[in-house]
């Protein structure tokens, strides 16, 4: 099972039931549905909290020991899970541990295969299948450019912490990009299963952009500051924006991809 939306994340902190919102909804009604949420909820400010210790229920329980809690979890996962299910050999759990930290710590990882393989000591095809078993277990999404189509056991254009939670998890260095994206990724994933239309390979790697949902509409996810240059010209386009609350036009505040389900 995904973790917690930010829209789940938020009821629960409010006590409330806010609605869930369709994709085509958020993108024509996006300033609306914003100025409406941020006119009851400190949006910045649970989405940050979010971010961090919100995607697991256990929040609820304590959050000064959520990360500690969640590395169990991880490594429960690492240890128990997958050498139950996939028959890895122990021998390979120190070399699978290494794999995830190297990729919590780069910048949206763009990978090359044979490097990974060598710092990490497991062989092209063996790294081709531990990967396709972590996005298995919820550690990780691989993304594929479009066209590309998705197959098993080949190379991903780019792969992704399953959620911003692992991230704090795993490393003390927090790439701000990679967090950015990570979420969009993991929230339109997730939410695939709500939206006709909306399937999780839906979420492409585009040529131009950062991301391509059912090969319709296209992203470019940043900053405030972020302009549209590098979707200049794009039909059916947006920015993606992190540290506003409310959007104009194709700019929509990153959060508000949170109500997806």
């Amino acid at each position: 099972m995904h973790g917690l939306s930010f829209r789940e994340y938020v009821n629960f902190n409010k006590n409330k039931e806010y609605s869930l919102y369709a994709l085509e909804d958020i993108l024509a009604d996006h300033r609306q549905m914003a100025e409406a949420l941020c006119g009851e909820i400190t949006v910045r400010k649970l989405f940050r909290d979010y971010q961090q210790i919100g995607y697991y229920p256990f929040f609820l329980e304590s959050s000064g020991t959520y990360l500690f809690r969640l590395r169990e979890v991880i490594n429960h996962i690492l240890e128990v899970d997958l050498p139950l299910v996939n028959r890895i050999e122990a021998r390979q759990i120190s070399k699978l541990k290494k794999l995830l930290y190297l990729l919590a710590t780069s910048v949206p990882f763009s990978p090359n295969i044979s490097k990974l393989a060598e710092a990490t000591d497991i062989s092209r095809p063996r790294l081709y299948e531990y990967l396709e078993n972590l996005q298995d277990a919820r550690l990780l999404n691989l993304l594929r450019s479009q066209g590309r189509g998705y197959e098993v056991l080949t190379r991903p254009d780019k792969i992704y912490l399953e959620n911003s939670n692992l991230m704090y998890a795993i490393s003390e260095n927090i790439n701000t990009g990679t967090l950015r994206e990570l979420f969009f990724v993991n929230q339109l994933r997730n939410a695939s299963a709500l939206h006709p239309g909306l399937v999780e390979n839906s979420v492409e790697l585009s040529a131009k952009g950062d991301f391509i949902v059912k090969s319709e509409y296209t992203f470019e996810v940043g900053g405030k500051g972020k302009g549209f240059n590098q979707i200049s010209g794009v039909e059916k386009s947006f920015v993606v924006a992190d540290d506003i609350e409310t959007g104009f036009q194709n700019k929509i505040p990153l959060w508000l991809f949170g109500f997806l389900y």
